[in-house]
């Protein structure tokens, strides 16, 4: 989940609602959804379904592709402080997002850290003045699954135009750039790290720029607050895997390097990619930026019994707010 929300909604608007409840239990199959909810949405109109999300389950909401003026909007609302954590991809564009960017966003699985209330909130906007509204199905899916075991591997994407590199240890996030952007190389695996902090290791914080989708990984809490500050798109990501505090038989050093030209930051583990960048002429060597595992941890053994138990998550649904919360 975003460390810091896409904005505020005023829950008063949501106040006086009638609800309807419906169940949504995991079939312990990530390729399905759990749950559909289905209808017709008219300008103006909207739909609210209020649900408990609990720690430990991997959260994933996704509408249909409706375009045109009656497009329905989607966003996930802490319901304790009003906190948008989750807009599709429509909802997204109307918050200032570029269409790639919002889709990426909007196809993001998210975690909490523990139980809470959630509200789904569905609408369309009221049509100009003078015209009859329009009506159009509306489908949204859910789903709540266990995480899936990545063996926290980073993986590397290069722009070869722009000189960029792009890391991420989203799955996810690897195979949506592999299937819409052949314009850039695909690195593969880089390192490899922890998914749990213990004795010895210290977490690598992820810097997220939300416009340009860029990401940058760093142990130095210096670096990262400097990065935030650069840019007013840029947020912590918080600790997205933990690595040893100091060399050790089973590390190797992750180089970062500089480019004179751009100031872009690339990292590697690979002696001769350093050397071959450093003899370009137009890239700083700024020595190791941490110490990162040479090879993946051993995969966890499953939980039987956890993954036999369906998750259990009651959403209540409630319709007809006033249109002109949403409009």
């Amino acid at each position: 989940m975003a460390s810091v929300p896409f904005g505020t909604l005023d829950l008063s608007q949501l106040a006086a609602l009638e609800s309807l409840q419906v169940t949504l239990l995991s079939d312990g199959d990530r390729a399905t959804a759990d749950l559909s909810l289905e209808g017709d949405l008219t300008q103006g109109g909207a739909y609210v379904y209020a649900l408990e999300m609990h720690a430990g389950l991997e959260y994933r909401f996704g509408t249909a592709a409706v375009e045109g003026p009656a497009a329905e909007h989607v966003i996930l609302v802490d319901r304790s402080s009003g906190d948008i954590v989750w807009g599709s991809s429509t909802a997204l564009r109307g918050f200032g997002f570029e269409p790639q960017r919002a889709a990426e966003l909007a196809s993001e699985a998210l975690e909490v850290d523990a139980r809470g209330s959630y509200l789904l909130i569905l609408w369309s906007a009221a049509p100009p003045a003078g015209q009859e509204p329009l009506t159009e199905s509306f489908r949204i899916e859910a789903s709540a699954d266990a995480p899936a075991f990545s063996g926290n591997a980073v993986y590397r994407f290069f722009d070869t135009q722009m000189q960029v590199q792009r890391l991420t240890a989203s799955i996810e996030v690897r195979d949506q750039l592999l299937a819409e952007r052949p314009d850039i190389r695909y690195d593969g695996e880089v390192f490899f790290g922890s998914d749990k902090p213990g004795e010895g290791l210290i977490p690598v914080f992820e810097v997220l720029d939300y416009h340009t989708g860029s990401r940058f990984y760093t142990a130095d809490l210096a670096e990262r607050d400097a990065l935030i500050e650069a840019s007013p798109s840029r947020v912590d990501q918080g600790a997205v895997i933990y690595v040893p505090d100091e060399p050790g038989p089973d590390t190797i050093p992750l180089y970062k390097l500089a480019n004179l030209d751009s100031g872009a930051l690339f990292l590697t583990s690979n002696l001769n990619e350093r050397l071959y960048l450093l003899l370009q002429g137009n890239w700083a060597d700024q020595g190791t930026a941490f110490d990162v595992l040479a090879a993946p941890p051993a995969q966890p053994a499953a939980d039987s019994a956890a993954s036999q138990s369906p998750a259990d998550v009651a959403i209540i649904g409630v319709s007809d707010p006033e249109p002109s919360a949403f409009s």
